[in-house]
């Protein structure tokens, strides 16, 4: 009898606890969808990863790139931000995603990338150089016009290690994405959880389970 009690006292608890971290889930992916924070942080990692921390160079180029601007709706703004904090910190983030993209895919990154080295930003004008042809010399001429000596080295190494082959300097930059990306993703996933810790304290004392 004594153990039936036990057992009933453990489920009930069991289902208690589960109630009470499914609610926390909806609750932070109601906050996520307000907040849009998965898109707050792909967004800093990109930034971080183009060396254009405050969104107004090759970081602002690619979101305005047409395989980019695609994926989600209206302009892309930089947002306004305290510059000499910026100088302190090295670092900004967005308070909400707003309508930018959540996610975007490691083969979209590496051809606009290169699109855009080899013929800069997407304007009206009809050039010379909106119609070149991209291919590794080009990509390599592209790579040295790159303001930020970080980036230059990346790709040139994407371009080196691909051994003549175009789609492999492609895969070769896609990984270099993803890396920075798997990064964002611990970023994402530690705010995450703080966030389900807050929010199931405060259900548990709120409700006094």
């Amino acid at each position: 009898m004594f153990g039936s009690e036990v057992l009933d006292v453990a489920i009930g608890l069991i289902l208690v606890y589960l109630l009470l971290s499914l609610f926390a889930t909806a609750v932070r992916e109601a906050v996520e969808s307000v907040f849009k924070t998965r898109a707050v942080f792909l967004e800093a990692g990109i930034r971080e990863l183009l060396d254009d921390r405050l969104g107004r160079g090759l970081a602002k180029e690619f979101y305005e790139h047409p395989l980019i601007y695609s994926l989600y709706k209206g302009p892309y703004h930089p947002g306004k931000e305290n510059e000499e904090a910026i100088a302190e910190t090295q670092a900004r983030e967005r308070m909400t995603g707003a309508n930018l993209p959540t996610y975007i895919p490691a083969t979209s990154f590496s051809t606009a990338l290169v699109d855009l080295v080899v013929r800069g930003p997407a304007t009206a004008e009809d050039s010379d150089l909106q119609r070149e042809t991209i291919t590794l010399d080009s990509l390599r001429t592209g790579i040295s016009l790159i303001g930020s000596a970080h980036v230059r080295r990346a790709l040139l190494i994407a371009v080196d290690d691909a051994k003549g082959d175009l789609d492999r300097a492609k895969a070769n930059i896609e990984g270099w994405f993803d890396a920075s990306m798997t990064r964002v993703s611990g970023w994402y996933k530690r705010r995450t959880h703080y966030w389900l810790m807050l929010i199931g304290l405060i259900s548990t004392l709120a409700l006094n389970v």
